[in-house]
């Protein structure tokens, strides 16, 4: 459902717009307070599945904002194999990795971080602790492999 915000509203009439929207409802406006208004409205009344549209005087979208439910966690399953998602982010990963070979880079584990440089230098010490290296923020996703077992 589309609802065009007329420019005469005011802020509480912006307000129940939001309120009484459904879920998958556009809300268009061609006035930056307006749009200003809408976002301040879709927080304060913690509204997801909505979308909202500035407009320009031809209708043509300047800025957009859609709100979505936060996705539970995953859960782990009692099973060994990996989810849907988690192989589809391993793909995303080694898409990554593709790119940084297409231009140039090396990422290389160093200690119990990644770190890329540019390949033409190597991998050495001195190389990985230069400021040509930069360490790749793994968010704490990445762990070299100690074998604690001796």
């Amino acid at each position: 459902m589309n609802i065009t915000i007329p420019d005469y509203y005011k802020a509480s009439q912006i307000i129940t717009a939001v309120k009484e929207a459904e879920p998958g409802a556009v809300l268009s406006c061609t006035n930056e307070r307006q749009f200003a208004l809408l976002k301040i409205a879709l927080v304060k009344l913690q509204r997801s599945e909505l979308t909202l549209q500035l407009l320009d005087q031809q209708g043509y979208a300047l800025r957009q904002v859609t709100t979505r439910k936060k996705q539970a966690e995953p859960q782990p399953s009692a099973s060994d194999e990996m989810a849907a998602s988690q192989v589809k982010a391993v793909r995303e990963l080694e898409k990554a990795l593709v790119l940084c070979r297409r231009e140039g880079l090396a990422v290389i584990g160093f200690s119990d971080s990644l770190v890329a440089v540019p390949e033409h230098l190597g991998a050495g010490l001195e190389v990985l602790s230069s400021t040509s290296a930069m360490e790749v923020d793994t968010g704490d996703c990445y762990r070299g492999f100690e074998d604690d077992m001796e």
